[in-house]
């Protein structure tokens, strides 16, 4: 006869993720390159800000290409990457966004890093 018995205490998330840094590539939220038709000038000088900056597989990131925020969504909320399930949240990507983002990601490193 099989038991089955019920689980005691709390579970526990897992905390740490391990990345090969090898395969990790960054990802420009906004594109490093945009088509002409998705020009933001007043994020073209900070498209290579912090704010503006994760991190994905390389294989994703070459699917997500130069890609909109908008055409890029969905793989953002399949992201493993908590910070890029997070984007998937947003409307929309512009400056304000960009300022929310890079003021967050600085605060978090603030608490690791003694800047």
């Amino acid at each position: 006869m099989l038991r089955i018995q019920s689980a005691n205490g709390k579970p526990k998330p897992n905390e740490i993720s391990i990345f090969d840094l090898s395969k990790v590539t960054i990802e420009h939220i906004y594109p490093h390159n945009a088509a002409s038709a998705s020009l933001m000038e007043d994020l073209e000088l900070l498209k290579n800000d912090i704010g503006n900056l994760s991190f994905w597989p390389g294989r994703n990131n070459n699917s997500a290409g130069n890609k909109s925020f908008a055409e890029k969504k969905s793989l953002y909320e399949q992201s493993n990457v908590t910070l890029n399930r997070e984007l998937a949240k947003s409307m929309g990507w512009d400056k304000q966004n960009f300022q929310q983002r890079r003021n967050k990601l600085l605060k978090m490193a603030k608490k690791i890093f003694t800047v």
